[in-house]
This record gives C-alpha cells, structure tokens and sequence, in this order.
C-alpha cells in the first residue's frame, strides 16, 4: 500500500508540470474520497500548495441521502476550497422524463450522466483552467477499462497524451488498496467517514463492494446499495419504489409511436402524458411518505416541481 501512495505522490508532483492547479471532480463515493485523501498528503508533505487544490462536486439531486451527508461532511472539514454546483434544470432528471417525456436512460442511451455530473463540473473546470483530476481506476469494469483504454496513449500518470488532459492519479489501485487506505486516512478528512462510506457500500457483504448511485437509478437491474440503506434507515423505505417507476416508464405501452425513415416504431418514442402525470402523482407520494417522519428530506427541489406542474399543464414534448 505504502508503494503505491508514494507512486502516487510522485505523480502528482509530475502532473504539476502540465498544470500547477489540481481540480478534484468528487462525487462522494469511495474513489474520488480516496483522490481527495491523496492529495491531502500531497499537501502535508508540500508536494502541492494547499491553494492549488480546488474539490469540485455536482450534486445531480438525485443522490442517496447517506452521500448527501457524506459529502455535507466532507465539504465542512475540508481546508482546501470546496466548490459546490447543480445541474441547470433544463438538464435535471425529473424534469427530463416527467416535465418532457424524455425517455429513461439507459445502457444505449445514457443521457443523464454527462447531463447530471460531467457537463457542470467541466464548465467549472474550464472556466478555472486547471488540470481535472478523477479517481477512475482500471480494474473497476470492463466497460470502464474500454473507456479509459480509448481515451488515447496514456502515460503512467494516467494523463491522456492526446485530446484533453485529464489526471488520474490512482489509476492503477486496486478495490481492496482504496478501501485499506480510507481505513487508514479517513480521519484525515472527518472521524467516522469509513464507516459512513460502508454503510454506502455495503463492504462487508461480499469482497466487492455494492454500486452506490442516484436512488433508483434505472440504468442498473437492482439497486442493493439502496436496499442495504434502507434496511438501515427504514423511513426512507419508499425510495425503493422509485427503481420499479422508472422501469415501467421504460414500457412500449407507456410510450408513444416513433417514426424512423417513414416507419413506425413502435412504443419507441416519449413517454405519453398521461403515463407522466401519474408518475408524477407517485413520485409526490413517495416523498411526502418521508418527509412525514423526516421532514428536512427533499426529493425534488421547488423549482423544478413548479417546472414539471407547467409542463405537464401545457402537455410538453420533446421536441420531434
């Protein structure tokens, strides 16, 4: 372990060279925690100036409460600048497939991930100027290791040679190397932050870790991370009802006919008003089941609930 974080450190104090100004893309989970602790070392041992490291986080409004608290946390006890932002509501989620008829996302059409996540951190990102650091790693998935293996000749630190420069300075860590160095250097950050980063995973059920994501994300067949939060927190039990809706929506039947070169398709076009207006109705139902034993919970922010009521008054669709 040891090795590697000193490999790492030494990248960071390479990747300088490109840009003096570090930019963490943190999402709350268990890798880019690991970047920041990285970089908290870097500055300890004076490989970085503590004011060329900025954390950027997007918050999709979408996420799991338990990494809303984690990242409340983390952003409290951290020195170095910690720059919060939020999609624009043109881009939102809800405001896509229920104000819209957007359809759901899904492994060929997956929209909400750059719309959510990358597209406001990048804007930061180039309007500061420096260098965006992530905690991708290899090994993760094989759809991730074709990413990372197709964004052009990487060097050893993990900078793409070719197109944009984008620094990943644990790229070649294993799962279990992420989770021993957040067990050693957690506190660093805040006391109980490996504990609160288990609970989100669920380590200890099995040598890999679950996948924590948006609540009810559709682009997976079954959100366990959830489920295992739940279990633990049951007044937030009606968020498992959120992953069945977003699938249904999915369904020819609750889909309008598509025309492709002159030929229907059928059910493949955006989801019917009506179908929407129910979901909608669900979806308010659900957050008020919890916000009537937890009532600081938001599932949807106003404005975008007075966005969604307008359009589904005025009967919008995408367009074409």
């Amino acid at each position: 372990m040891e090795t590697y974080i000193k490999t790492s450190l030494n990248l960071i104090k390479q990747a300088k060279e490109f840009n003096d100004l570090h930019l963490i893309s943190y999402s709350g989970g268990k890798d880019s925690t690991a970047t920041i602790l990285l970089y908290l070392l870097a500055i300890e041992n004076k490989i970085i100036d503590q004011d060329k490291v900025k954390v950027i986080h997007s918050n999709t409004l979408m996420e799991q409460p338990l990494v809303n608290v984690i990242v409340s946390n983390v952003k409290m006890a951290l020195d170095i600048e910690f720059i919060y932002t939020t999609p624009p509501l043109k881009d939102r989620f809800l405001f896509n497939i229920i104000g819209r008829g957007v359809a759901v996302p899904s492994a060929k059409s997956r929209w909400c991930t750059g719309r959510l996540k990358i597209r406001p951190v990048q804007k930061i990102q180039n309007n500061l100027k420096g260098l965006p650091v992530t905690g991708e790693r290899l090994g993760e998935s094989k759809k991730r290791d074709l990413k990372l293996n197709n964004c052009g000749k990487s060097d050893e630190c993990g900078i793409d040679q070719f197109g944009n420069k984008v620094f990943r300075p644990i790229l070649n860590w294993t799962l279990c190397q992420i989770w021993d160095f957040i067990a050693q250097y957690g506190e660093y950050i805040y006391y109980n932050l490996f504990d609160d980063l288990n609970l989100a995973y669920s380590i200890s059920e099995s040598s890999n870790s679950l996948r924590t994501g948006c609540i009810g994300c559709p682009l997976i067949s079954k959100d366990k991370s959830l489920e295992k939060y739940c279990e633990a927190y049951p007044n937030y039990s009606p968020l498992l009802l959120l992953h069945p809706l977003y699938q249904s929506l999915r369904e020819k039947k609750n889909r309008v006919d598509k025309i492709i070169k002159g030929q229907p398709f059928i059910g493949g076009g955006a989801i019917k008003l009506h179908v929407r207006k129910e979901a909608w109705y669900q979806i308010l139902e659900i957050e008020n089941q919890i916000r009537s034993t937890v009532s600081s919970f938001i599932l949807v922010e106003e404005e975008e609930k007075i966005a969604i009521e307008e359009n589904l008054k005025k009967g919008v669709f995408p367009r074409g």
